[in-house]
């Protein structure tokens, strides 16, 4: 403001101290000075606002809610929750588990031996053929689980390898996201599980299928659960074979956040 006022003084003078100007050239003069002020007004007006608005935008961050971090991993037999009524974000792991008893509805068959929901089957069969027309072929070797099916699943672990291995790689009853009927357990063949982290150059079979996977399983709403390295955010071992059903626009989100799925669906609670 002090900068447009000194300017069209300094018009003025210069305009009333020229005795060989017109009358018309002076008010030509002035009124371009004029001009100039309004300019250098606008600007100055513009800078207060964009400064008024990051003022503002950094009250409204301050204000906001702090994203709420998954907790450290520890054993209990605690109900999870159902974001929005829905199991597909429910988390599940060592301390989160679903009611006793809880069944899903609406399963199909994606094999002669393997159900899923309908919407998790149909994602899969869609998934299984863009495989195939790229000569890989995957198959579904474990999907639902019923609680008490799972609870054979932990003891045979625990009889063979021990608890502590078994609480590292394997969910109790209730805790196991199998039993959502929205995971499946990836095999290349009847009974062969996929256990084969993608790689820059990939050289088998397994390998090919582990690249396809990460590149393109989250296009049809499937994301792996358990990656290599994530022990302490997933709470369990690395499982290439282990893809759980969130959907396709969740999918895309959550590849697009760089968590894990644990610390992913927690933010949804």
């Amino acid at each position: 403001m002090h900068c447009a006022a000194q300017l069209l003084a300094y018009g003025v003078h210069v305009t009333s101290r020229r005795s060989d100007l017109s009358t018309s050239t002076r008010i030509r003069t002035v009124l371009l000075v004029a001009a100039l002020m309004t300019e250098v007004l606008s600007a100055a007006s513009g800078a207060q606002s964009r400064t008024l608005n990051e003022q503002a935008d950094a009250a409204f961050t301050r204000r906001l809610p702090p994203i709420s971090a998954a907790p450290a991993c520890a054993i209990g037999e605690t109900a999870t929750a159902f974001p929005g009524g829905s199991e597909q974000f429910a988390v599940l792991d060592p301390k989160y588990r679903l009611p006793k008893g809880w069944k899903p509805a609406h399963l199909a068959w994606v094999n002669k031996s393997q159900q899923l929901q309908r919407e998790a089957a149909h994602a899969w069969r869609t998934m299984q053929m863009a495989a195939a027309h790229k000569a890989i072929r995957l198959t579904v070797v474990s999907a639902y689980r019923s609680e008490s099916h799972q609870s054979s699943v932990f003891n045979r672990n625990v009889k063979k390898s021990g608890r502590a291995h078994a609480l590292k790689f394997v969910a109790r009853p209730g805790h196991s996201e199998h039993q959502l009927a929205l995971t499946v357990d990836v095999g290349l063949s009847a009974g062969v599980t996929l256990n084969a982290e993608p790689v820059t150059t990939p050289k088998t079979k397994s390998q090919r299928a582990a690249n396809w996977l990460a590149a393109h399983a989250f296009e049809y709403g499937w994301v792996r659960s358990y990656p290599k390295g994530g022990l302490k955010k997933t709470c369990y071992g690395s499982e290439p074979w282990h893809w759980r059903f969130i959907g396709v626009a969740e999918a895309q989100n959550y590849r697009a956040s760089g968590l894990t799925l644990r610390e992913y669906l927690w933010q949804k609670r």
